[in-house]
């Protein structure tokens, strides 16, 4: 895979992070590409004027794994949320067997 400093992206192409996101993974040190943080209604990551085309839910293992359990009803809120976005993403942080054997 690719660093998105590699990556050529069309001019005015902005990330967006969401304010809430506690350690975000994309930052203006990290990419070419601006980074705005604003408070977005879905998801964490999206991209500017394309809010409510993408929104990119990002999870840890932990988290993924916690909204499986205890955390269920309000990760079924996000989910439902997301329903209003034309291309959802839920990115969880792991490999599959790190999931599947925790």
């Amino acid at each position: 895979m690719r660093p998105l400093a590699s990556i050529s992206f069309p001019e005015g192409f902005t990330i967006i992070v969401d304010t809430r996101e506690k350690s975000p993974v994309i930052s203006d040190l990290q990419t070419s590409v601006p980074v705005v943080h604003k408070a977005l209604k879905y998801g964490d990551y999206s991209i500017v004027g394309l809010e409510t085309f993408i929104a990119i839910e990002r999870k840890s293992a932990g988290d993924f794994l916690g909204c499986l359990g205890g955390k269920r009803k309000n990760f079924m809120q996000q989910i439902t949320k997301m329903q209003n976005v034309k291309r959802p993403f839920l990115l969880v942080e792991d490999s599959l067997f790190n999931l599947l054997h925790p």
